[in-house]
């Protein structure tokens, strides 16, 4: 079985440019910045840990006790989602940025060395000044 992941970007002509990314690639990066860009509307901020397949009790520990307790004394969260080898924490206002950056603090300061840290692409929307809400007085 073969996947399709389109066509062979262009030979390298000019190699201070940045080679193309596959559309699938784009597609997905795309839907990333779409997916913060809501989470920013709704001032929720979300913080990911890519740590990597668990080799040992102590990487289960971390992963499944630590982050938990931190993320719990930084916010507490509104969401957790994760895989394999990452997860996502999300905080939600009115201290979400606060406590996003608490928990990140906390991680950095546990994390082995391999770990890493994927901050929001987007910052809180302030949706107060937006012409459709309605005003009541």
């Amino acid at each position: 079985m073969s996947i399709d992941m389109g066509p062979d970007p262009p030979e390298d002509k000019n190699p201070t440019q940045r080679p193309m990314q596959p559309h699938w690639a784009r597609h997905l990066a795309e839907r990333a910045v779409l997916a913060d860009a809501e989470l920013a509307t709704q001032g929720r901020v979300p913080v990911t840990v890519v740590h990597g397949d668990p080799d040992s009790d102590e990487d289960m520990w971390l992963i499944g006790a630590v982050l938990p307790a931190l993320a719990e004394q930084a916010g507490p969260p509104v969401y957790r989602q994760g895989g394999n080898d990452s997860i996502t924490y999300g905080f939600a206002p009115p201290d979400a940025a606060a406590a996003a950056a608490a928990f990140e603090a906390e991680v950095r300061a546990i994390a082995p060395p391999w770990w890493r840290m994927v901050p929001s692409r987007c910052t809180r929307v302030d949706c107060s000044q937006r012409s459709d809400r309605q005003q009541h007085g």
